[in-house]
């Protein structure tokens, strides 16, 4: 055992599980472990031989280089009708600037993005990266997933909740045109899943229960839960528009009360974004959290 003040995510090893046999002691073995992980820290990182070193290479070395090179009114066409959901960059004091890829486990929606970019005829090596990528990552986020439903007895939900999921890829770089290093300030994700893909230099850092914070492996595929996740129980996935997000009735009862009232995604991301989502120290319990009121109500109706 190490010294105290050693601690670490846990490191838990995907490859060579077939997501389509999950009943085995293999898949019960690797269940018990993301179980564990997720009750103690939330996060933990993840190996997947899928994600190859090649690919990696090819995703950081050429695609990501060739789109930050793009003049920054090609970028700034990466918009969206949610806040934070396209480009991002030109934030004082921060050194970061970041586009999404819609639908990337799709070809269409990673053609789409790439004619946004480069006109017409696209960037097919682009393309075939970021499709090949994202689809590896696809199938690992709905392996976790599934780990997680089972775990918490709720198997029966996953077909549907894949069904109402949808993926984005945000590509981002730190450290542009600033002689600050914040890329970010620490936040929560409001989504489902966020498959963090670190390359080369230490960044990104995880707060554990006991409030110390974790700095993930270089190169590491760091599995964080989202808080739409937190409900109901960076490749991201979230709900589609329109999903109302709501816990299953078979995990309230009298010793486990509902803690957060059914929401809509994109109208709580409008609200996290809000000035009174910045100022408040969890916008998801502000937004649509039940209060030991609002439940004793409710056990004497």
């Amino acid at each position: 055992m190490g010294s105290e003040d050693e601690l670490h995510l846990p490191k838990i090893i995907f490859s060579g599980l077939n997501p389509m046999i999950t009943g085995d002691d293999k898949w019960a073995e690797i269940r018990a472990l993301v179980w564990a992980a997720v009750e103690i820290h939330g996060c933990f990182e993840a190996e997947y031989d899928k994600v190859t070193p090649k690919l990696r290479d090819a995703l950081f070395g050429k695609c990501m280089k060739e789109l930050f090179e793009l003049p920054s009114e090609i970028k700034m066409k990466n918009t969206s009708n949610k806040p934070y959901h396209g480009y991002i960059g030109n934030i004082p004091c921060r050194a970061y600037e970041s586009l999404n890829v819609d639908n990337a486990n799709e070809s269409e929606g990673v053609e789409e993005f790439s004619a946004l970019m480069w006109g017409d005829k696209g960037n097919p090596s682009f393309c075939n990266t970021i499709f090949t990528f994202s689809k590896h990552i696809a199938e690992l986020e709905q392996m976790v997933r599934r780990m997680i439903l089972e775990s918490l007895g709720m198997a029966k939900y996953y077909d549907e909740c894949i069904k109402s999921t949808a993926y984005g890829l945000r590509l981002s770089e730190y450290g542009i045109g600033s002689t600050n290093n914040i890329g970010m300030q620490s936040h929560r994700d409001s989504i489902i899943l966020a498959m963090v893909c670190q390359h080369g230099v230490e960044g990104l850092e995880v707060q554990a229960k006991d409030g110390r914070w974790l700095t993930p492996s270089l190169n590491s595929l760091t599995v964080i839960i989202g808080e739409a996740f937190w409900y109901s129980a960076v490749f991201s996935s979230r709900p589609r528009d329109g999903i109302l997000v709501e816990s299953p009735a078979e995990l309230i009862d009298d010793e486990h009360p509902l803690q957060f009232k059914p929401y809509e995604y994109g109208d709580y991301v409008r609200f996290s974004y809000s000035e009174a989502g910045f100022k408040s120290k969890c916008a998801l319990r502000d937004y649509c959290g039940v209060s030991s009121k609002d439940i004793e109500e409710e056990r004497d109706s």
